[in-house]
C-alpha cells in the first residue's frame, strides 16, 4: 500500500521509510512511509499512524501559541494584536528606534492541510519559521504578522476564520486586505511612511538595505508569506525592499508545479508587474527544497518587464524548513538593490 505525496509545512508524506526529523528548537518534523500489503496493515491505519500524525503535529493550537511566544520573548518580541478586518492577526514586534525602517516579517502557510485534500481544522503552525526568523534579526524595529486565523481564537466577534482562509482563499482580497489595514495602522502608529520615489529611484546599493535611511518596511516572507511580501510591495509606496525565504512568489507556476487545483480567488500580482520591477528584492530558494523549487521564483522573474531589481540565491544544503534559521543572519547581510 502507498499513501501519495502530499504536504503541509508541519507535515510531509511520501513514498519512503518511517522518519522523524526535527531542528534545534523547533517542534516541527516529517513523517515518511511505505506500508506493504500485510496483514498488519490495518492495524498500523488504525492504531500507529493516528498516533505518529499527532506526535508529528504535536501540540494542541493553545501549546502552538505557547511556543510561539516563547520563541518571541527570547528576543524581545512582544505580542499586541492587530485588528484588521475581517481578522485579528497575530503580532509580536520589538521597536526600539521609530527613525528607522521596520523589518516586517510575514508567516507562511503552517498546518493548513492535513492531505492533499483534507484540510486542517487549525493552521496554526508548530515550527513558525518566520517568526524564528524575526527572532534571530538583530534590527531595532522588527516586526512579525502571523497568517489570518493562526495563534488566535477561530470565531469570536473580530475574528472571522473560515476554512477557506487558510486554503483555497489564503491569497485572496480579503486576505490582501488584511494585510493593507495591518500595515497602514503599523505605519501611523510609527510613522514609517516613504514616499513612491523610492521606488522609482532605486539604485544599487552598498547598504544592505536599499534605502535604509528612509522610513518604510523592509518585508521578509516565508513559503505563502511570499506571495502577500510581493502584493504589499506592489501596491504600497512604503515597502522599500522585499526578501523572500522559501516564498511561493508565483502561485501559478506553483500550483501547476504540485499539479493540485488552481486557485481562482487569489488576488492577481500581474497588474502590479511594472512596479514589482522597481522594488528592490532578493528571493532565498533551497538547493534542496521539494516543495518551492528555483522554478518558481525563475518563472515571477520571467513576467516582470524588468528583472534589474531582482536577484535569486540558490543556498545549499536547505531544505524548505531545515536550515534557514542557523543561516538567516549571514543572508540578512546581503545587499538588496538594483542594477543601474
Amino acid at each position: 500500500m502507498y499513501f501519495n505525496a502530499c504536504h503541509t509545512e508541519d507535515i510531509s508524506i511520501s513514498n519512503a521509510t518511517i522518519m522523524k526529523n526535527k531542528d534545534p528548537g523547533t517542534i516541527s518534523c516529517q513523517i515518511q512511509f511505505f506500508i506493504k500489503n500485510t496483514p498488519m496493515k490495518s492495524l498500523f491505519l488504525l492504531i500507529l499512524f493516528p498516533m505518529l500524525l499527532s506526535g508529528c503535529l504535536g501540540l494542541s493550537p493553545a501549546s502552538r501559541t505557547t511556543h510561539a511566544g516563547d520563541i518571541a520573548a527570547k528576543s524581545g518580541l512582544v505580542r499586541t494584536d492587530i485588528t484588521a478586518p475581517p481578522f485579528v492577526l497575530a503580532q509580536w514586534a520589538r521597536f526600539t528606534d521609530p527613525t528607522k525602517p521596520i523589518h516586517l516579517y510575514i508567516e507562511g502557510d503552517g498546518a493548513a492541510w492535513l492531505s492533499r485534500r483534507e484540510p486542517s481544522l487549525n493552521p496554526t503552525p508548530s515550527d513558525p519559521v518566520a517568526l524564528r526568523l524575526a527572532a534571530a534579526d538583530g534590527s531595532p524595529n522588527v516586526v512579525y504578522i502571523a497568517r489570518p486565523c493562526q495563534f488566535v481564537p477561530l470565531k469570536t466577534p473580530r475574528n472571522d476564520c473560515s476554512v477557506r482562509d487558510w486554503t483555497s482563499d489564503r491569497f485572496s482580497p480579503r486576505v490582501m486586505g488584511a494585510y493593507q489595514a495591518a500595515l497602514d495602522q503599523i505605519s501611523r502608529q510609527y510613522k514609517n511612511n516613504i514616499t513612491p520615489s523610492v521606488h522609482a529611484s532605486a539604485s544599487q546599493s552598498t547598504s544592505p538595505f536599499q534605502g535604509e535611511e528612509k522610513h518604510g518596511f523592509h518585508i521578509i516572507g516565508y513559503s505563502g508569506g511570499g506571495y502577500i511580501a510581493l502584493m504589499m510591495a506592489g501596491t504600497r509606496p512604503d515597502v522599500i525592499s522585499v526578501r523572500t525565504v522559501a516564498g511561493n512568489i508565483d502561485n501559478n507556476a506553483f500550483t501547476t508545479f504540485h499539479r493540485v487545483s488552481p486557485m481562482p480567488h487569489t488576488a492577481p500580482l500581474s497588474p502590479y508587474f511594472q512596479i514589482l520591477s522597481r522594488v528592490p528584492q532578493r528571493h532565498f530558494i533551497g538547493e534542496q527544497d521539494p516543495q518551492v523549487p528555483r522554478d518558481i521564483a525563475a518563472a515571477y522573474r520571467a513576467s516582470l518587464p524588468s528583472d534589474r531589481c531582482i536577484t535569486i540565491d540558490q543556498i545549499p544544503s536547505i531544505d524548505h524548513h531545515r536550515g534557514w534559521v542557523q543561516q538567516w543572519p549571514s543572508l540578512l547581510d546581503q545587499s538588496v538593490g538594483c542594477e543601474k
